[in-house]
């Protein structure tokens, strides 16, 4: 009677522990049992003094109990040691199987309730119902399903109902084999909300078009939830063909205004230096309009070499995903072309934060950042943050030369000061950051650099810029292979 006890004891508690330790070795994909036996010793180490305390607790009342007169005889103490090992180790084996048991048990529910109703379950599949979760609640958990996964559905309803961040919802419960599951005749959507978790095994152009808006309004008040973030912009989906045309039309535009910004300069230029050449007397150095007419040659000189650079926009274009267009619209690309390198659901998100963060910390087109590098690097710095804090992705698609030297100089310039400038679009204080961190008049020597950067027509000489600017500002050269991973701008 006392084993049995023990056994169930120890049981109940191996249970327990697999559903509320988090703690999920490394290494032991392949190997559950390996992985119950680490997480139980992990999780028993870290609260000692609490099993030790149960323990003496646990052999007192056996003492007191069950051996009654006879407590004091020496075979009770040589084998009490043996029962308590050995009901131990009984109750771990018998632990592992029943948490398969469990999850059996589980998922055949969850069949058995979504085809009598899948509201049992909590399931919330109604666009109004989506819609309306999302738009509420900036605190919801996002699943998107990968793999096998989109095929065991129900499993990964469970996961969800139970956790995936414990050894019952990442062990047992995705284990369950198809053949042991109860089938399920009504079709399960490809988005829905569960609880207060969103699960994507999928997504159309209808769904980009409906859930879009939301879904990044999510992501990046999640990541700034103490910041006012914009809401809800203009969703489109374009195919390649329509995307490529689109865009270069975007270009052109952007360059006929830079050209009307060079063509008014050029005028103010000439304006005064010819107003300084009627001068009677010699004009000194010092000068209030020399120094308004130097700052005018050098802005256009820059317009210059953005016009330059920007004919290899056009170039660029086949490697994007997005495209924000002020105010409130976002355009988003889909290949639809067989055989084509499609994005993963993973890519579209962070291709998607990148463009809500463009929409939301959009002012007005005056008031930007002079070089695109930091418009664009900083916004895929904080979309790949967001993304992964709300996701649990890590994209490296889009942008990874300029998000490596982002991370560099945030070594030096707080986050939390970089995010004022972003969102303030404060070009001077960008400067004066750059500036106070790497010396006097780095930003403005190096502007020119940094456009190199960001409209390099190939990889080459986009990694080439990109480690001259690591070099000056104190990072580490980068290496080719590493940058390479991703298949998005450079």
């Amino acid at each position: 009677m006392l084993m049995f006890f023990l056994i169930v004891l120890f049981c109940f508690v191996f249970v327990y522990i697999a559903f509320l330790s988090s703690y999920l070795p490394v290494g032991s994909d392949l190997n559950s049992l390996y992985s119950f036996y680490f997480t139980v010793t992990h999780y028993v180490g870290n609260h000692i003094l609490f099993f030790i305390f149960a323990f003496f607790i646990l052999v007192f009342l056996i003492f007191r109990y069950h051996f009654d007169k006879d407590w004091l005889l020496l075979r009770n103490y040589v084998l009490l040691p043996f029962k308590l090992l050995l009901s131990m180790g009984f109750g771990f084996f018998v632990a592992y199987f029943l948490l398969f048991v469990i999850a059996f048990i589980q998922v055949n529910i969850f069949a058995l309730y979504m085809n009598v109703d899948p509201n049992l379950v909590g399931m919330q599949t109604s666009t109004s119902d989506i819609v309306r979760k999302l738009g509420s609640n900036t605190r919801i958990d996002t699943k998107i399903l990968h793999g096998q996964e989109k095929h065991k559905m129900l499993s990964v309803m469970a996961r969800v109902m139970s956790g995936s961040d414990n050894y019952y919802g990442k062990y047992a419960l995705s284990s369950i084999s198809d053949d042991f599951i109860m089938a399920v005749k009504k079709d399960i959507p490809h988005l829905f909300f569960l609880d207060n978790t969103f699960v994507i095994a999928d997504i159309s152009v209808a769904d980009i078009e409906k859930y879009s808006p939301y879904i990044g309004y999510v992501m990046v008040k999640k990541y700034f939830p103490d910041r006012v973030i914009k809401s809800y912009p203009k969703v489109n989906v374009m195919d390649r063909v329509d995307y490529d045309t689109y865009r270069k039309g975007y270009v052109v535009e952007r360059l006929n205004n830079l050209d009307k910004k060079i063509e008014e300069n050029e005028a103010l230029i000439a304006s005064m230096s010819a107003s300084l050449e009627a001068e009677e007397e010699v004009v000194p150095p010092g000068d209030v309009r020399l120094l308004v007419l130097e700052r005018y040659i050098k802005e256009t000189e820059f317009f210059k070499s953005q016009r330059r650079r920007g004919e290899n926009l056009a170039e660029n274009i086949h490697r994007e995903l997005g495209l924000f267009e002020p105010p409130n619209k976002i355009k988003i690309v889909i290949d639809t072309e067989k055989g084509k390198n499609m994005p993963t659901i993973d890519d579209y998100f962070e291709a998607f934060s990148h463009e809500y963060l463009h929409y939301a910390s959009f002012i007005s087109s005056e008031r930007s950042f002079k070089s695109s590098f930091f418009e664009e690097g900083l916004t895929e710095y904080f979309a790949r943050a967001s993304v992964k804090d709300t996701l649990s992705i890590n994209s490296n698609y889009g942008y990874p030369l300029h998000v490596a030297i982002i991370d560099q100089m945030l070594k030096l310039i707080p986050e939390s000061e970089m995010t004022e400038i972003y969102f303030g679009k404060d070009d001077e204080g960008l400067r004066q950051a750059m500036n106070r961190v790497y010396g006097d008049d780095f930003y403005e020597d190096n502007l020119v650099l940094f456009d190199d950067l960001q409209y390099a027509s190939n990889f080459e000489d986009a990694l080439k810029y990109a480690n001259m600017i690591m070099k000056r500002i104190g990072g580490k050269k980068l290496e080719a292979k590493t940058y390479l991973s991703g298949t998005g701008d450079v």
